[in-house]
Formats: C-alpha cells, sequence, structure tokens
C-alpha cells in the first residue's frame, strides 16, 4: 500500500517532532511533561494529548527513560541517568522562564548546568546574545531546595567569586557581574534568602530571589 503525499508529511512532522523532543530533553538535561509542552506544543488540551503521545512514543523506543518523583507531579523525562530529578526540573522552571523573557532581538547563546568556577559551582550559567550588536549579558541561576538543615552559602560565595574572578572566556564580555536569580520551592526559605542577601551581600551584587511555582504560572500564562 502507497502513502499518500499529505500521510507522508504527517510522518515526517512526527519525525522531525520527535527529534526536537529528544535534542529539547538533553540540552535541558531533565524536562517534565509539562515542560515538553510549553517549549514544543500549543497550552491547550489537545496540546496537551499530543505532547503525551510523543513523549510515550520515545519513551517506548528507549530514546528517553521517565520517572515520576512525586504522585502530584508530571513525569519528568531524561536521556542520561540523572541524580537530582527533582532539583532539575524546578530550575529549568527558571531557565524557561529566563527564555520566554528575552526581547525579538535576543537569543540564548549558552547554557551550562554545573558551571565550575572553582570558588563555587552554580546550578547554571546562561549566556544572552543581543543579534544586533553582538554584545553579552550573563545570568546566574541557583534552585534551592527547602530541606531541613540546608544551608544556604550562595550569597557568600557569590561576594568571594566576585572579589577573585576567574579567567573565564565570559569576564572579557562584560562591564558588570552577571546577575544572580536565586529560586526556591518554600515561601519561608525566601525570606530567610532575602534577608542573607541584606546582610551578606557586601559587594552589592545584583541578587533576584523568586519562588519557583511563581515562575511556572507566569511560564504557562
Amino acid at each position: 500500500m502507497f502513502l499518500t503525499s499529505g500521510a507522508m508529511s504527517h510522518r515526517k512532522h512526527g519525525y522531525c517532532r520527535d527529534n526536537e523532543i529528544a535534542w529539547r530533553v538533553g540540552s535541558h538535561k531533565c524536562l517534565n511533561a509539562e515542560q515538553v509542552q510549553v517549549l514544543l506544543f500549543p497550552l491547550t488540551a489537545s496540546g496537551k494529548r499530543k505532547c503525551q503521545q510523543r513523549l510515550k512514543r520515545l519513551t517506548d523506543q528507549l530514546r528517553l527513560r521517565r520517572f515520576r518523583y512525586s504522585p502530584e507531579e508530571p513525569y519528568a523525562y531524561f536521556q542520561k541517568e540523572i541524580k537530582q530529578i527533582e532539583h532539575t526540573v524546578l530550575l529549568n522552571w527558571a531557565v524557561i522562564w529566563i527564555e520566554r523573557q528575552l526581547k525579538s532581538w535576543e537569543e540564548i547563546y549558552s547554557v551550562d548546568f554545573n558551571y565550575d568556577m572553582k570558588i563555587l559551582i552554580t546550578d547554571c550559567f546562561i549566556a544572552i546574545k543581543n543579534t544586533i550588536t553582538g554584545q553579552f549579558r550573563f545570568l546566574f541561576i541557583e534552585m534551592d531546595i527547602h530541606h531541613p538543615g540546608n544551608e544556604f552559602d550562595k550569597v557568600r560565595k557569590y561576594n568571594k567569586l566576585y572579589d577573585n574572578l576567574p579567567d573565564q572566556w565570559w569576564v572579557k564580555h562584560t562591564k558588570r557581574f552577571p546577575a544572580v536569580l536565586i529560586v526556591t520551592n518554600d515561601e519561608r526559605k525566601l525570606k530567610e534568602i532575602n534577608k542573607m542577601i541584606k546582610s551578606e551581600n557586601k559587594n552589592g551584587l545584583e541578587f533576584r530571589s523568586y519562588l519557583v511555582g511563581n515562575l511556572r504560572r507566569e511560564v504557562l500564562g
């Protein structure tokens, strides 16, 4: 039986969409089903259904693996073994939120997870390029999941990094220290972090603090 050109087009479209999903999951390390829908499908009931169908297909083909870290949360998808699945999924709400904030003349130049700068390993470092001027701006993102006894020391560490700037490629492309976005899943922890920013930010660096749930709701519209 010969396929019509329309059927061929539909199959090719599905193949390209599957490759795009796999690439997105790989580049973000781990995305949940909701995030995949935000990035590649319409935020509608039919978009959700199509997204779930493609993710199931990729899982059945062993191109993706999945794990649900909470019964209330959608499945998270990844390619390579990952230790901090919840942490990475929550972190990616901030990454996707940043992508949604870009101006029409801006583009993501690079996204580096667990970026090692000796003094600290930042959860995520993003380089954004102005496509008109060629200039860059940079952002650090830190995701803090509230756990009893989990000490937050990143305000001190970023101030130490400012005092001892490493020999990194991005330093010569900026005249100011990158803003630091701190994201947490707990309102009490957010207040604690804000107090630390006031008391420990001796160099007056630009810190911005958010609840991850608020970023997620803004992304979903």
